[in-house]
């Protein structure tokens, strides 16, 4: 049984667009949102037989990466597009990155399926925290979650909740059979201290 993705503009070409583009792919994006976090909601339930929803206990939330992660694979990155990956970092760098960036990756799939189950997450965040709110990742573009989905707090803070990328992280730990080091409800708690939505 395959996810049943569907592919919008914000997600295949963020990075690349004009900052007008991008808010109108934004605004996509959210309209489409409900029936994404739905449908990430179905195929868990028909698939592992847990229902999660933004509604769920803080126990059901946590297990979100490693029903992803049982659903899905990782890739080995092929040795050309590894070498694209370095050479679009500053020269200085490519030795070093060569070293150090893993040579596995989320299957296209999972990634897929991670993307929904971050909105899926982010969505759970706004029921404990309702002030927060989503945004678009803002600059420096070196960002990692520059153009993702985040979500930020009622004030102008800095701050964002990267719930793609912190997912995606999530989800590839398990597949590397790693030590989750923070459960999903931990990492809420820790960003809602970032943005304020809780006194520290």
């Amino acid at each position: 049984m395959h996810y049943p993705f569907e592919p919008t503009p914000f997600i295949i070409q963020s990075r690349l667009m004009t900052p007008a583009k991008l808010r109108k792919a934004f605004q996509l994006l959210l309209g489409e949102m409900p029936s994404r976090i739905k449908k990430v909601s179905d195929y868990i339930s028909d698939a592992r037989g847990v229902r999660i929803t933004p509604h769920s206990t803080p126990e059901v939330i946590n297990q979100l990466p490693a029903l992803i992660a049982s659903l899905g694979s990782l890739r080995q990155i092929p040795h050309e597009e590894f070498e694209f990956l370095i050479a679009r970092k500053e020269a200085w760098k490519t030795d070093i990155l060569r070293d150090i960036m893993p040579r596995i990756d989320l299957s296209a799939e999972t990634r897929e399926l991670s993307f929904d189950g971050s909105l899926l997450w982010g969505e759970a965040f706004r029921v404990m925290y309702p002030e927060a709110k989503w945004a678009v990742g803002g600059k420096p573009k070196s960002s990692v979650d520059y153009a993702e989905p985040v979500l930020i707090g009622p004030n102008s803070s800095p701050m964002e909740f990267g719930v793609v990328g912190e997912l995606v992280m999530h989800v590839s730990t398990v597949l590397e059979n790693d030590i989750e080091r923070y459960s999903l409800l931990e990492v809420m708690q820790m960003r809602a201290r970032n943005l304020k939505l809780v006194r520290s």
